[in-house]
């Protein structure tokens, strides 16, 4: 536990430096991902939910001469991966490494471009609880962090690119599919009608909940229908209800401090065009709305992953929009609320990650 608290109390000190230059702040940004690199890439089998399952899978790859076994329940893209570090490598500590690297360079290209503070994002990242999930999921940590990479072409409008990336990362989880809604998200201005509107339709898919879900299962790979004996499609558990009231919570603070832009007294004829902000907002309300949806099932909260990992640069956007005083103050009681929460949640509720006590593989 307290390797991860050190390591957000370091990354706060570094959200307080100014970089003079922007290699300064590009080689801060290295470093510090080296730090979580190195805890993905070396974690011993007993870090993560889902670490001894890849490794069970890995050993059975070993036995299989083919590239693709359409029989496991693991996408193309991560069968590929293993069979390449069988043949080169023969260890599966090599699919964390190089899956470490992967994850640890999209990060990269997607803070060094849109993060306005490159320390507080990656204290986010961590506190947010989104890097103990990278140390438990590695098909879906590669397709997060490939989805992540991607903002720079969907906020340049550069959507056959964008899809492109989304089509690489659905070969590892197939979940990352459902990013493509954001084409339309960067169309839509985030204000209180659309906000009213999508809550409307999520209360009703609520309701709906098993007859809609009936839908989704015909056309999802029949590998995923594993989930529905699994403890992770329970509904009602605690952490869902934490999560709703963590997304409600940072929406509120940005509709109150008129993020992404402030309302005119005088509007103008011509409507304002959606922005990148705009986007980010959206992509923050999709996150609640998931939330939401998965106190009836938990597993939803893997679709959640890939719209959530953005509130890494929406969030430090939103703070930065305020001044003085009060921009000190948020910093301050968000840094110290979410450090008080990973360590509530280590200490009580170990079990949500398992990532305590962490331990290197030679341990």
């Amino acid at each position: 536990m307290f390797l991860y608290v050190g390591i957000m109390v370091a990354f706060l000190g570094v959200s307080m430096v100014k970089f003079k230059t922007k290699k300064d702040r590009r080689v801060t940004l290295v470093l510090c991902l080296l730090v979580l690199l190195v805890l993905m890439a070396f974690k011993g089998a007993t870090v993560g939910n889902d670490t001894p399952s890849y490794i069970r899978i890995y050993n059975n790859f070993k036995l299989e001469n083919v590239w693709y076994n359409p029989e496991h329940r693991f996408e193309i893209g991560y069968q590929i991966l293993c069979k390449l570090v069988i043949i080169f490598f023969d260890h599966h500590q090599f699919v964390f490494i190089f899956s470490a690297i992967i994850c640890c360079f999209c990060l990269y290209k997607g803070l060094k471009s849109n993060s306005e503070n490159i320390g507080f994002s990656l204290f986010l990242f961590v506190a947010l609880r989104i890097f103990y999930f990278y140390l438990s999921g590695i098909r879906q940590a590669v397709a997060m962090s490939i989805i992540f990479m991607s903002y720079n072409q969907i906020k340049n409008k550069q959507y056959f690119k964008f899809v492109i990336l989304v089509l690489i990362a659905s070969t590892f989880h197939f979940f990352a599919l459902t990013f493509l809604i954001a084409i339309p998200l960067s169309f839509m201005k985030f204000n209180v009608k659309n906000v009213c509107v999508i809550l409307a339709g999520t209360l009703i898919f609520f309701v709906a909940f098993n007859y809609l879900l009936g839908l989704m299962l015909l056309i999802l790979p029949d590998y995923y229908s594993v989930y529905l004996q699994s403890e992770q499609f329970a509904g009602n558990n605690l952490a869902n209800y934490v999560a709703v009231c963590i997304k409600a919570c940072f929406i509120l603070l940005a509709m109150l401090s008129s993020y992404p832009t402030k309302q005119k007294l005088i509007i103008k004829r011509e409507k304002l065009k959606p922005t990148d902000k705009d986007l980010q907002m959206n992509m923050m309300l999709i996150t609640l709305c998931i939330s939401i949806l998965a106190i009836r099932a938990s597993v939803l909260d893997r679709i959640e992953g890939f719209f959530w990992i953005f509130s890494i640069i929406t969030i430090p956007s939103i703070i930065r929009k305020s001044k003085g005083q009060e921009r000190r103050a948020l910093y301050i009681v968000i840094s110290i609320l979410l450090i008080a929460y990973n360590v509530i949640t280590l200490v009580f509720r170990p079990e949500w990650n398992t990532v305590v006590p962490y331990v290197f593989f030679w341990e």
